[in-house]
């Protein structure tokens, strides 16, 4: 999906150029001895590529990821390939275990052997492997989230879920992790497609065929965010606008048409969308629009230990200066105190203290990653939740925005 998680903010998959060859040359002796070690199931053997890049990757970003260039990170893309393709030759489709063909799909298409992915398909329908094929289609799914294929996420999302309708309930609790990744993107097609509806249907019936399952609870998260849509916003809680003036009270949602973004400094495709949005401001703010950004004031900046107001002025510099970001900024802190106090008022599962975080925003508007979109109308009530950014986002946003204002 085009979004970052808010627990591990994803990393630019993006050296000087000279460094990331003189690596690559130095994991010819790597690969012989994976080619040579003890079988492994193909996300073990994943896991330690992306170990073995990520030391690469750190090495030469120094810990500070948005120093890289532009030819680092494709130098970098380049070497996760190939070690992605280390992995892959190790197995072979006709003979390896059944349980592992998902799995290698997910390989498969990290090393981009795109063409081996048709032939797992093949061995999974002429054996008849139901707990395959619902892994599969919703790793295929997954996949076709990272490339903004909306019918490729419908299609391998609705397979996987009508595979599970026919499996034994042995193979729904075998498959159960695969099939609520199913619903979850299902619900994140139809969210972003502006179906709130729909996506919260979907969210229920796997809820409802989850029961009794830790995946069961995972998916509460996503009925939370898309409940959201026709209820009244809650005011943002503000404790320093980064680059505006304003006082650091609640922001209301009332009396204009709101668009507010959710995001992060480390967030990739929050960055790519700072453009589009501030042109929004541009153009949508002297009709009435109102936009804002909203972060989470933090102790870390690109590697760095900052104070606080250290990190409010490399936060500002980053979005105002480095990406152009021309409407407003407001920054929370954590307070564990003022959650508490404030989570505890709506009740249930929210005011759980071992859940809290500090963040109050980020847990009334059930934000799982970033960025998240909340268009709000000027009667105060949210009318879309869109998660991530893609190339679609554009033109959706837009429209909903020109929607709202004609109101």
């Amino acid at each position: 999906m085009r979004f970052s998680s808010l627990i591990f903010a994803a990393l630019v998959c993006c050296v000087a150029t000279d460094t990331i060859a003189q690596s690559v040359g130095s994991t010819a002796s790597a690969a012989a001895s994976v080619a040579t070690a003890p079988p492994v199931s193909p996300s073990a053997c994943r896991r330690a590529a992306l170990k073995r890049w990520t030391a690469q990757y750190d090495s030469v970003s120094g810990g500070k990821p948005l120093t890289l260039s532009a030819d680092q990170k494709k130098a970098l893309r380049a070497l996760q390939t190939d070690f992605m393709r280390e992995c892959a030759a190790r197995y072979s489709v006709a003979t390896v275990d059944p349980a592992w063909l998902g799995e290698l799909i997910t390989l498969y298409s990290d090393a981009k052997l795109n063409d081996s992915i048709p032939v797992i398909m093949g061995r999974i329908e002429r054996e008849h492997l139901r707990g395959a094929a619902i892994d599969a289609h919703s790793r295929l799914a997954d996949k076709a989230s990272d490339t903004d294929d909306y019918p490729g996420i419908f299609t391998h999302a609705r397979a996987a879920l009508a595979e599970a309708e026919q499996a034994t309930p042995a193979e729904r609790s075998a498959a159960a992790s695969a099939i609520a990744q199913a619903y979850h993107l299902l619900a994140y097609a139809y969210g972003n497609k502006l179906h709130p509806d729909s996506a919260l249907a979907a969210l229920q019936r796997g809820a409802a065929q989850l029961q009794g399952t830790k995946e069961a609870a995972s998916i509460q998260q996503d009925i939370r965010r898309y409940s959201l849509v026709g209820t009244e916003a809650v005011p943002i809680v503000v404790d320093q606008w980064s680059n505006a003036k304003g006082s650091q009270t609640p922001l209301p949602t009332k009396g204009a048409p709101t668009l507010l973004e959710f995001s992060a400094y480390t967030c990739v495709y929050c960055r790519l969308s700072y453009p589009i949005i501030s042109r929004f401001n541009t153009t949508y703010g002297p009709r009435g629009l109102r936009t804002v950004v909203t972060e989470q004031i933090e102790s870390d900046f690109n590697g760095s230990t900052l104070s606080e107001s250290d990190w409010i002025e490399a936060n500002r510099k980053f979005m105002v200066v480095d990406n152009g970001v021309n409407f407003p900024i407001a920054l929370e802190r954590a307070d564990t105190a003022r959650a508490l106090r404030v989570l505890a008022s709506a009740g249930g599962a929210s005011a759980d203290s071992s859940e809290n975080d500090g963040y109050v925003n980020t847990r009334r508007y059930a934000v799982g990653g970033v960025p998240q979109f909340v268009l709000i109308d000027k009667r105060g009530v949210i009318r879309h939740v869109i998660v991530g950014w893609d190339a679609g986002s554009e033109a959706t946003i837009g429209g909903a925005i020109e929607k709202m204002l004609a109101e």
